[in-house]
């Protein structure tokens, strides 16, 4: 284990005009909530554009957000009375959808929030129902895992759901198809984690309340730690499929870094965002690679027809190949 103590530079993001217009999301960019607002922002800290949000009474309450597949945002607002509320960048257009007893624990850095396949899953705390809560695109929702309270809630880069259970420092990780637990693995060392991202490899990075970001091997052993990093209040944490590295306090803060950077010990960088928000904000990266990679089916060529087969041997699809060549290799 390496215990590290770090002192971050403050750049201070460059003073643009905001385009409040809608538009595609920059592959590489990251999304930002604050207050009732949400911003895209480049990793060099400069505001690309805000979006525009829906006239909810509670959508001041943010609890966490992702990027979809089809590049929408999905926001998870709301505290008594929850909301799943998602915007197209394209289209400006919002959905939105709600669940019977769904709500949560009032603390600012409360919920999480998660994609796979077809469905957006959030976590569910009070006492009228807790678990998980899967919802379809087509409208429908069921609550799975009930009888488990998280507070945040990832889609590993390794195709794993990621759950953190409320004041513990243990996770459960959960086959997303089955929606069962695989295991669960204790955080060495760990207090008051707030927000979790998880690699391809199944290596864990923290954010805490305290300050602390750390790694943690897919065992849970701390091999980095790096206590009050530039200030208390870290909240929410996001990592992409080329090791980049965001996370975010309530001081309106960004840090920025890599997964080699990490390793070699080099501090994050440290964006003060130009907007000030009254409450805690939660990052994403436009790209949600985690999303792109989860799809576990084979591909076998055979003549000029292509066969999609499921893990276990179903066959789901067939596709005529539009040539009488041989076929030589697919991807």
């Amino acid at each position: 284990m390496k215990n590290i103590y770090i002192a971050f530079l403050l750049f201070s993001s460059l003073v643009v005009s905001i385009p409040l217009y809608a538009m595609p999301f920059g592959e590489s960019n990251i999304i930002v909530s604050g207050d009732n607002m949400l911003f895209e922002y480049s990793v060099e800290g400069q505001i690309v554009q805000q979006i525009p949000t829906p006239p909810i009474p509670d959508f001041t309450q943010i609890r966490d957000l992702i990027v979809t597949a089809s590049g929408e945002v999905a926001i998870f607002n709301g505290t008594s009375d929850p909301e799943l509320n998602l915007y197209n960048p394209q289209t400006e257009e919002w959905r939105s959808f709600k669940f019977p007893g769904w709500s949560i624990v009032n603390n600012d850095s409360n919920g999480g929030i998660a994609a796979y396949g077809d469905g957006i899953y959030v976590t569910d705390m009070m006492a009228d129902g807790n678990g998980i809560i899967r919802f379809g695109l087509d409208g429908t929702a069921q609550r799975v895992l009930e009888g488990k309270d998280y507070v945040d809630l990832t889609l590993g880069l390794d195709g794993k759901f990621y759950a953190l259970k409320e004041n513990t420092s243990f996770v459960d990780i959960i086959d997303p198809e089955l929606m069962q637990v695989i295991r669960t693995v204790q955080l060495e060392f760990a207090i008051d984690v707030r927000g979790i991202a998880v690699n391809s490899s199944g290596y864990i990075y923290t954010v805490s309340w305290n300050g602390e970001f750390a790694k943690y091997d897919s065992n849970g052993t701390q091999w980095i730690s790096m206590p009050g990093a530039g200030s208390i209040n870290l909240v929410d944490i996001d990592i992409d499929a080329q090791g980049r590295i965001v996370f975010h306090d309530r001081n309106n803060i960004l840090y920025l870094t890599n997964e080699l950077f990490v390793e070699q010990l080099i501090s994050p960088q440290a964006i003060n965002l130009p907007v000030v928000y009254s409450a805690s904000s939660f990052v994403a990266f436009s790209k949600n690679d985690a999303i792109v990679q989860t799809n576990p089916n084979v591909l076998v060529s055979s003549d000029n027809r292509m066969f999609e087969y499921t893990p276990a041997g179903q066959l789901i699809n067939e596709i005529t190949i539009p040539s009488t060549d041989q076929v030589r290799d697919l991807i």
